[in-house]
């Protein structure tokens, strides 16, 4: 097999138990020369099909018939959606145009808070069903690739595209982002945000040493994240699929871990404390974190 990430083919087990799921299990390997992780085999689309859509999104099943989703004015601290918000005005990104096209937009709280800054959006998931629910719930213009393609026929070309936590869930992580050339043009901006699931941090540290330390022989996770990076990795990838860097970030949120402090029980007020320890700490160690900001364009 190849690595997802910089393509050489010398691979070591990694310490994360298989997982089983749809009667199948996947390992995990690392990668000998970037240091990413990923999981074999593959999930083919029976398996996507089944991890992914309407029912991996409960808070939109929740609402009732004519309910509408109600997004959020302010994020947690140390929220990853809230750093996205963060990092794409804190950048000033409509310097770059005015048309965003958000890739697996999810419940669309990136495209909701573009277009209170002026932005025209439209938003891409991958089932038309879930695709259709969500812009009954939100009144945002999201579509499947195929709805969207139709309805903008050979005029499609965005100044700003948006990838949010999207690259780790691609069993064809560099053909997928290639492929969204299509939608660019020369001057079009790529924003990509995710998490770094093999970076230096404390809460990392904890999260590997607590799962050797249970010693689990399997898990039973959907297998959502098929590739798992550092800092350098996940810069050496977007180097390999042509993208010239203009910004990348490195910082820390407090997931896996609580983001409130609860008094009861006592396991997840430890973990909030350690999760905010490790936090403070990424802000002073330079290169820590657990979830990354790039932006580029294509050469």
């Amino acid at each position: 097999m190849d690595c997802l990430i910089c393509g050489e083919k010398d691979f070591k087990p990694y310490y994360y138990p298989p997982t089983l799921f749809n009667k199948k299990s996947f390992g995990y390997s690392e990668c000998c020369h970037c240091y990413s992780a990923q999981i074999s085999p593959l999930p083919d689309e029976g398996d996507m099909k089944l991890m992914y859509g309407s029912e991996d999104h409960s808070y939109l099943l929740a609402l009732k018939e004519n309910e509408k989703l109600i997004f959020n004015k302010v994020y947690p601290k140390y929220n990853h959606q809230g750093f996205q918000l963060l990092f794409f005005r804190k950048y000033n990104y409509s310097q770059y145009g005015k048309t965003l096209l958000d890739i697996g937009c999810g419940s669309g709280f990136y495209m909701n808070h573009a277009k209170s800054l002026g932005f025209t959006c439209y938003g891409i998931e991958f089932d038309a069903a879930f695709a259709a629910l969500l812009r009954e719930k939100t009144d945002l213009d999201i579509f499947s690739v195929e709805e969207l393609e139709k309805l903008f026929k050979d005029v499609l070309k965005f100044d700003v595209i948006h990838l949010g936590h999207v690259l780790e869930h691609s069993i064809a992580p560099v053909h997928f982002l290639l492929g969204l050339k299509k939608y660019a043009h020369p001057d079009t901006i790529f924003i990509i945000d995710g998490p770094l699931e093999k970076n230096k941090c404390l809460s990392r540290f904890f999260i590997k040493w607590g799962s050797i330390l249970q010693s689990k022989k399997s898990n039973s996770y959907p297998p959502q994240h098929i590739t798992f990076t550092n800092s350098h990795s996940q810069l050496l990838f977007f180097q390999k699929a042509g993208l010239k860097k203009i910004n990348y970030k490195i910082t820390e949120q407090m997931f896996p871990f609580p983001t409130k402090l609860k008094e009861e029980p006592f396991k997840n007020k430890l973990l909030f404390i350690l999760g905010r320890i490790s936090v403070n700490l990424s802000k002073i160690v330079r290169g820590s974190g657990n979830i990354f900001h790039y932006a580029g364009h294509f050469k």
